[in-house]
């Protein structure tokens, strides 16, 4: 048997029916694999709400607008990254009249098979021994499609909306033109030269496979001799490479940026995400127990270190020293940015990946092209985390892994019963907890049982095996734990809760059709977080994305929200929104447009655009400017509160201003809290505190206005001189110990169509372990009706930190703005509050002062009278 590390590929040269099967038995394996995919694309069915995201520039492409957020007179900006897959769903729209909601899933089952399909060619070229004869050769092949088709990561991203499917398609042809086709060959430079194009056109991580194919392509050359026509003429098949520089130019041109503007509203400085990705990438393992393939490829690397003597390994030792010198820069360079973890981890994955590919002796080539697998993975666990969308940056391993699993069987020369007994009980271990998980959780159909949606594996295998050891509890209990922690950071959230929350968009929307009604020569504008459906349903209506995935200002605002989740911690500027003016008001499922008292023209926008950000692009603070303005314009009798300083605190009497380069610089780690019955006249902030120190810090709601914004610090002066709001005393009791003790209230009467904004002030008895979804609302108590329910949870639609970074013993306030519909009747109305506990899927009940059974709290008074709206 060679020691190569390829003897288990057939060769092209050698054309042996080892580990072939007859031409019928390939037929019926494709076939029956393809049918069981198409059932498992149907039973997985689903869009994500960031899909219309996508879908949204390609209308806007055929509305003649090019591939924008919002029309001219808005700045461009790339709020997409997947190029190729817009593009595709643009042709097919425009030749086919078949829209993207209704192409996008079909297409990525198109290419879900092409992945599928090409698996399939993986296993026709492995070489099995003499002594695998044609039955255990087709029960092997038919147990490694099994593992791909009964897995759930792969089915449900064989929907979903998004490019995942395609990028999937062209990572694995990558892989197989690098591993697979003949070496010198054109077909195998074509191939990688044409994957890696579309790997990068598909999705901007695609320049690793670009890099990497310029290597594969460099080393390749590297040994050629002859004149120059014959050796560009050898290099010829490289040509679809152009389409890289050719994209990146054109996005320069058109979008004035070399990255996406999502790149932007994702890359968080100062970030350390090891744990994260840890727990991400352990719960993967665990779920679908990858800890076989980890005990097997130990076994093999064992029995290479064994062998290493006798056969020396093929990988030229300048390999090895270009990799660990790449490995040091890197370690260097990430521990001079004060990122220890972070470094730690990098280090860690390279040497392991890199002493790997030494020992299984693998050629050159086909190392670097195992370890830009390697590196992808390295890549989203330690630096990024993880993923906001459960699996979904793994789900290419899938077929990957069940493959590979029979190569490292091969290449450990088992026979063949002990291989597919080894290969049937990776399969079969890898089927409980994902299949457990989907039988406890595809019944749930509201976005209140959905939302933070956590299935204890636990208790889900107590009420389902008749058995349950004590060491099965360990292990359940730790991927609980892993998924708990990751799902509280909205990382890892699972397919039903995509699922649901699309649906319930779906369902609390207009349809598209009435939403291009919707419509107005004076720029209407409407401002929200969750924008994916409602912009695909409002075509023609300017829509700012207050996360800044599709917004160039709020993507570099270093002012962040302080809960930390995944993808979801830019916030606007102050005042950003609010200069565009925002008109569109929605009243059930229909949307109004509202008369401006002034009005907003083009000009305003641009002009609005490019003053905010000038600001934001400006990340060089002058803390000395900062100093200068609060020693000029802060009163001698003021009550300031700031980092380290109580309020009520005379701020200059403490005399921290004199080292303008030391405390103030200080001042980004805390974010300074006061909402005490002895609130400052003054609040002082520092934008980038936020994700500092997240359990020490609150929002200050709106009870400040902002006064200046001066080199770091942002200063707040107290709302009418000093004189607080109206304070409801309200005294109420939650189970879990969350009191409500009172309500602030900005105004005594509301005209329809407007909003009324309400700080509601808890506190806890000890920390919460569940994300908690609250239910905001008005009563009419002549009628005994409810009326406006406002639904959400805090930061997704209440500014404020989630519930499971609550501290205890400390006051929280959360803003809630309740719009109020044009058609509610004239009258007096207090507001109503429920809190839904997400994790054991019901309404919170109070334990005072209206004892079990009662869930709502009802405070304050409002009088309500009419407006005038303009329906347009």
């Amino acid at each position: 048997m060679s020691q190569d590390g390829e003897h288990v590929i057939a060769s092209k040269s050698n054309p042996t029916s080892a580990g072939r099967l007859p031409p019928l038995s390939r037929v019926i394996l494709s076939i029956l694999a393809l049918a069981a995919l198409i059932y498992g694309w149907r039973l997985f069915w689903f869009l994500t709400d960031d899909a219309y995201i996508a879908f949204r520039y390609v209308s806007n492409s055929l509305l003649g607008h090019g591939y924008v957020w919002n029309p001219p007179p808005f700045r461009p900006v790339e709020g997409y990254t997947s190029f190729l897959w817009v593009a595709l769903l643009d042709v097919i729209w425009r030749v086919f009249r078949i829209p993207p909601p209704s192409a996008a899933n079909v297409v990525s089952l198109l290419f879900a098979s092409g992945s599928l399909l090409l698996g399939i060619a993986f296993l026709y070229k492995l070489k099995l021994p003499d002594r695998f004869r044609p039955p255990h050769r087709f029960v092997l092949f038919a147990l490694v499609m099994t593992g791909v088709i009964a897995n759930r990561t792969f089915l449900a991203w064989s929907s979903s909306g998004l490019e995942t499917a395609m990028f999937n398609f062209f990572l694995t042809l990558w892989l197989y033109s690098a591993l697979i086709l003949p070496v010198g060959g054109r077909g195998r430079l074509f191939g990688i030269s044409f994957a890696s194009s579309m790997i990068y056109m598909t999705r901007p991580d695609g320049l690793l496979f670009v890099a990497s194919t310029l290597l594969i392509i460099g080393l390749a050359m590297a040994g050629r001799t002859g004149s120059i026509p014959s050796f560009l003429k050898s290099g010829a098949g490289a040509w679809p490479l152009l389409a890289v520089p050719a994209h990146l130019l054109w996005r320069r041109e058109f979008y004035g940026e070399w990255l996406p503007n999502t790149y932007f509203a994702k890359a968080i400085g100062g970030r350390d995400h090891l744990l994260s990705g840890l727990q991400y990438i352990g719960s993967f393992v665990l779920e679908y127990s990858l800890w076989v393939w980890i005990i097997l490829l130990g076994l093999v690397a064992v029995r290479a270190v064994r062998n290493l003597r006798s056969h020396p390994p093929q990988a030229p030792p300048w390999i090895i020293a270009v990799g660990f010198t790449l490995i040091a820069v890197s370690g260097v360079t990430l521990l001079i940015r004060d990122h220890a973890s972070l470094a730690t981890g990098m280090l860690g994955f390279a040497v392991f990946g890199f002493l790997l590919i030494y020992l299984m002796k693998v050629t050159a080539l086909k190392s670097v092209a195992l370890l830009t697998i390697y590196g992808h993975i390295a890549y989203y666990t330690i630096h990024i985390g993880g993923d906001h969308f459960e699996y979904r940056v793994y789900s290419y391993l899938i077929p990957l892994a069940f493959l590979s699993f029979l190569w490292l069987l091969i290449r450990n020369g088992s026979g063949p019963r002990l291989t597919i007994a080894a290969m049937a009980t990776f399969v079969v271990l890898s089927l409980p907890i994902p299949w457990l998980h989907w039988s406890a959780s595809h019944n749930l159909s509201t976005h209140e049982e959905t939302s933070f949606l956590k299935i204890s594996m636990v208790e889900t295998a107590e009420r389902t095996l008749p058995v349950f050891p004590g060491i099965l509890r360990s292990y359940l209990q730790v991927y609980d734990n892993w998924q708990f922690a990751l799902i509280d950071r909205i990382t890892c959230l699972r397919h039903q809760e995509h699922k649901v929350f699309h649906e319930s968009q779906i369902a609390r929307l207009p349809s598209r059709d009435e939403g291009s009604s919707i419509r107005s020569d004076s720029h209407p504008v409407l401002a929200g977080v969750s924008v994916g459906v409602a912009s695909w349903v409002l075509p023609h209506v300017n829509i700012i994305d207050g996360l800044g995935l599709n917004d160039y200002v709020i993507a570099r605002n270093p002012d962040l929200y302080p809960s930390g989740w995944m993808a979801h911690e830019r916030r606007p500027p102050e005042g950003y929104i609010e200069g565009f003016r925002p008109n569109v008001i929605q009243e059930g499922r229909r949307f109004r447009i509202v008369e401006r008292n002034r009005l907003l023209t083009a000009s305003n926008i641009a002009d609005h655009e490019r003053k905010f950000a000038s600001v934001v692009e400006s990340r060089e603070r002058d803390y000395t400017e900062a100093a200068r303005w609060l020693r000029e314009n802060t009163p001698a009798s003021a009550r300031i509160a700031h980092t380290g300083l109580a309020a009520g605190t005379n701020f200059k009497q403490r005399n921290v201003l004199e080292d303008t380069k030391g405390d103030l610089k200080d001042w980004r780690h805390i974010l300074n809290y006061s909402l005490s019955a002895n609130r400052p006249d003054y609040l002082i902030v520092s934008p980038y505190s936020y994700w500092r120190s997240v359990t020490e810090t609150w929002w200050f709601g709106d009870l400040y206005r902002p006064l200046t914004d001066v080199g770091s610090l942002e200063i707040y002066e107290r709302i009418m001189g000093g004189v607080g709001p109206e304070v409801v005393s309200i005294d109420a009791e939650f189970e879990s110990g969350l009191h409500l003790h009172s309500a602030t209230l900005t105004t005594a009467s509301i005209d329809t169509a407007e909003s009324v904004c309400v700080w509601l002030s808890f506190r806890l008895d000890h920390r919460l372990s569940s994300a908690y979804h609250f239910r905001v609302f008005l009563f009419n108590d002549s009628t005994g009706e409810r009326h406006a329910p406002t639904d959400g949870w805090p930061f997704g639609d209440f500014n404020a930190f989630p519930t499971t970074v609550w501290p205890a013993l400390k006051e929280i306030v959360m803003p809630v703005r309740i719009p109020i519909p044009s058609d509610l009747p004239s009258g007096d109305y207090r507001a109503g509050l429920q809190i839904f506990d997400t994790t054991l899927k019901r309404e919170l009940p109070l334990t005072r002062p209206d004892g079990a059974g009662s869930s709502e709290v009802r405070f304050g008074e409002w009088r309500v009278g009419k407006a005038n709206l303009l329906d347009e």
